[in-house]
């Protein structure tokens, strides 16, 4: 099973086959020749160069000569190594991309990187929410549906909802101790410590015991999104699809290795000796 990445990241290669006459024929594609690997490269050019018209090949001549009325094919494009190293560099994005998704996958908040590309050659973001899971701790916050998440005071967003308090009395994030960005009601501070806070859907928080208002968390929200108290989002990483995803990139960069190896070798040598009969 191919990676759903193989044509965002792959379609480059369709260059590697150079002339008009090789690259538009059905006989000769990269998929072909991706799915028979580059021992097998060799035979499929021969295959494709015996099915033409007007087209002999005797490996043993040491003439090239076009039959009649036949234009001589041009031997591998000049730009296919650009073609390669494009394709190899896209694989490798992918690859350092799954990689991120791995050692992201018990982040709360964490979404995974897509292996698709944009039109600006970026990778794209899955936007699937993850699951929720409750907890005991009056400080820890998700976001359900959609928007940026909480705003930190260095101006950045984050989903990742794990809050505690430091010894100054701020909101904090755990594992950085980055304070959250909140608006006091009437200038007064927040004791966070008291477990009787109480943080709505829409990220107010009111004192539960006199209902009174204290504040409220500068978040970004998109519409139907909410503030869940007491729980935390978990990230959208499946890690066995990740597993086989890398595995399947890392194959695919050596075959293109491979096949970039073995197209400049039947370029110089190889494509020669089967057009000199031409």
């Amino acid at each position: 099973m191919v990676d759903p990445f193989y044509n965002s990241y792959i379609s480059p290669l369709d260059n590697l086959v150079g002339s008009p006459a090789i690259g538009s024929s059905k006989e000769l594609q990269t998929s072909q020749i991706l799915k028979e690997g580059p021992n097998s490269f060799q035979n499929t050019l021969k295959k494709f160069l015996q099915a033409q018209p007007n087209t002999s090949l005797d490996e043993n001549s040491t003439s090239q000569k076009p039959s009649a009325g036949c234009h001589p094919v041009k031997p591998f494009n000049c730009n296919s190594d650009k073609a390669v190293k494009e394709s190899r560099e896209n694989i490798q994005k992918a690859i350092k991309s799954t990689i991120q998704n791995i050692t992201n996958a018990d982040t709360p908040g964490y979404r995974r990187i897509l292996p698709y590309l944009d039109s600006n050659g970026n990778p794209i973001i899955d936007e699937t929410p993850g699951k929720l899971e409750k907890t005991d701790w009056h400080l820890d916050l998700a976001i359900a549906g959609d928007g940026k998440g909480f705003k930190l005071a260095n101006g950045q967003y984050t989903r990742d909802g794990r809050f505690k308090f430091d010894n100054k009395g701020r909101m904090v994030t755990v594992d950085k101790e980055i304070p959250l960005e909140v608006c006091y009601k009437d200038g007064a501070p927040v004791d966070w410590s008291m477990k009787e806070l109480n943080i709505d859907f829409n990220g107010k928080v009111t004192d539960k015991l006199n209902g009174k208002e204290l504040g409220y968390l500068e978040v970004n929200l998109k519409p139907k999104g909410k503030v869940m108290q007491h729980y935390v989002e978990q990230s959208n990483v499946n890690l066995p699809i990740e597993f086989m995803g890398l595995s399947q990139k890392n194959n695919l960069l050596t075959l293109t290795n491979n096949l970039f190896t073995t197209g400049i070798r039947l370029n110089n040598e190889a494509v020669q000796i089967l057009l000199r009969n031409l």
